[in-house]
C-alpha cells in the first residue's frame, strides 16, 4: 500500500516537474534578440501596462515590446540609474548622474528627451538620481543629498536638501520614505 502511494507521489512530481512554465502562469525571458542589451548594467526597470518595459542602464534607455529593443539617449551621456513611467503625464521619466527629464512621444511616434536639470540652480549638486516617484501630479528625484520635484503643472522644480547622504528611497502611501547615513527619515512638505 504504501508503495503505491510513493509510486503515485513519483509519478504527479514528474507530471508536474514537465509542465511547461507558463502553463502555470509564470513567464521568463530565456534571451534577448539585440546583443546591445546583454551587456547593459541595469540599474532601474519600469512598466508601461502589458506593452513596454524600459530599462535604466549604463548605455541607454532601453525599451522592450516584447520583440524588439529601442534605446534613447540622455543629453550628457552618462549611466540612467532611474527609470519612471508616469501614467497620468505620458512620459517616461528618467534619472542619471547631475541628469533628470522625461522622454515623450514626439510627432513622429519616436521618444523625444526634454532635460529639466538644466534649469536647476546647482545642477551639478543633483548626483546619481536613484529613485523617481510620483503623488498628486508631482513627481519626485531622489539624489545622493537632495530631493527635487517637479511640479508639470507650470514647469516648476523645487530643490530640497538635506546635510545626510540619501542612500535609498521608497514611496508608501504617499509618503516619501529615505534611508540615509543617519537613519531613517520621510519628507513633509519641502
Amino acid at each position: 500500500h504504501s508503495v503505491m502511494l510513493k509510486f503515485c507521489n513519483l509519478i504527479i512530481l514528474i507530471l508536474c516537474a514537465s509542465l511547461p512554465m507558463n502553463a502555470i502562469g509564470v513567464h521568463f525571458a530565456k534571451e534577448f534578440n539585440d546583443a546591445s542589451s546583454h551587456n547593459a548594467k541595469t540599474w532601474g526597470i519600469s512598466t508601461a501596462g502589458g506593452n513596454y518595459v524600459f530599462f535604466a542602464t549604463q548605455q541607454a534607455l532601453f525599451a522592450y515590446d516584447g520583440n524588439d529593443w529601442k534605446s534613447f539617449q540622455i543629453n550628457n551621456g552618462t549611466d540612467l540609474r532611474s527609470v519612471y513611467v508616469s501614467r497620468n503625464e505620458g512620459r517616461v521619466y528618467v534619472g542619471a548622474i547631475n541628469e533628470f527629464g522625461y522622454f515623450e512621444p514626439g510627432d513622429d511616434g519616436n521618444l523625444v528627451y526634454t532635460c529639466l536639470s538644466d534649469s536647476v540652480a546647482g545642477r551639478r549638486e543633483l548626483g546619481n538620481i536613484w529613485g523617481i516617484y510620483e503623488k498628486d501630479h508631482i513627481i519626485y528625484a531622489q539624489g545622493d543629498r537632495n530631493i527635487m520635484k517637479y511640479i508639470p503643472d507650470g514647469n516648476r522644480n523645487v530643490i530640497v536638501s538635506d546635510s545626510c547622504k540619501f542612500d535609498c528611497s521608497a514611496m508608501i502611501d504617499g509618503t516619501l520614505y529615505l534611508g540615509t547615513d543617519r537613519g531613517l527619515k520621510f519628507m513633509a512638505g519641502d
